[in-house]
C-alpha cells in the first residue's frame, strides 16, 4: 500500500511538469468546489494529439481522497473528513494523505480522456457509468448509485499539466466493482464483490490531478 503520508510513493510515478493554472469557480453546477486548469498532452503513441501537443483546459472538481485502507478514491469536503463506506472497514473511508485529488469534468472530447464516470451517493466513490448495472458497492452490496447528472472525465496516456498541482498516474478501473483505485497491489477485501477479494486491474493506466 502507499504509505499515509505519500499515496504516489515514487517520484517516478508523478509526472511532475505542471497542473492547474488559476483557481476559481467555473459555469458547471456542482456540489463541490471547483477550479480550471490547463494540461499538456506529450507527443508520444497515447498522446492526444501526437504531432502538436497542445495546451488544453479542463474544468475539474476537487476534494477527492485517496483511502488509506482500501485504495479507492472517494469524495469528501475540502479538510479530507472521512467519509463514504470503506469494503475493509465496513465504515468510512479513511484519508490517507494531505492530497486534495480533482477529477475533470464535463467530456472535453479529446483523445486519451474518456468520460462518463460517475460519483456514487452512497459510497462516495468514483465508478465507469455505463457499467451501473453490472457494479457492486460495499452498501449493502447493491449497485452504485449516481449521486448526480455531472459527467467526469479520467485522463489516460501521457500527460503534463502547469504549476501549482501536479499529476499522479497509477490509478486504474476495478472491473469487478467498477471503482477507481490506486496502485497494482490492493489490500483483501478492497473489492467487494462477491466474485473478488481484490480490486482487479481493468485498462487504462489514469492519472488524477493533485494539489499538495
Amino acid at each position: 500500500m502507499p504509505l499515509e503520508s505519500d499515496p504516489g510513493r515514487s517520484r517516478r510515478e508523478i509526472l511532475k511538469t505542471g497542473l492547474l493554472v488559476g483557481f476559481g469557480a467555473i459555469g458547471l453546477t456542482a456540489v463541490v468546489p471547483e477550479f480550471s486548469g490547463v494540461a499538456q498532452a506529450s507527443s508520444g503513441p497515447a498522446a492526444a494529439p501526437e504531432s502538436a501537443a497542445p495546451d488544453i483546459t479542463f474544468s475539474t472538481e476537487n476534494d477527492w481522497w485517496w483511502c488509506k485502507l482500501c485504495d479507492g478514491l472517494f469524495r469528501s469536503n475540502s479538510s479530507g473528513a472521512n467519509a463514504g463506506n470503506c469494503p475493509v472497514s465496513g465504515g468510512n473511508h479513511l484519508t490517507g494523505s494531505k492530497w486534495n485529488y480533482s477529477v475533470v469534468n464535463g467530456n472535453p472530447g479529446v483523445a486519451s480522456v474518456q468520460p462518463y464516470w460517475s460519483w456514487c451517493k452512497n459510497c462516495q466513490g468514483l465508478f465507469y457509468g455505463p457499467n451501473q448495472k453490472q457494479s457492486v458497492c460495499p452498501y449493502r452490496g447493491i449497485n452504485h448509485q449516481s449521486g448526480d447528472d455531472i459527467v467526469r472525465s479520467m485522463l489516460y496516456g501521457s500527460w503534463q499539466a502547469t504549476p501549482p498541482a501536479e499529476i499522479q498516474g497509477n490509478w486504474h478501473w476495478c472491473h469487478w466493482c467498477q471503482v477507481l483505485f490506486w496502485g497494482t497491489n490492493p489490500p483483501v477485501n478492497s473489492c467487494p464483490s462477491p466474485n473478488s477479494l481484490y480490486h482487479s486491474v481493468g485498462t487504462w493506466n489514469y492519472q488524477l490531478f493533485y494539489v499538495n
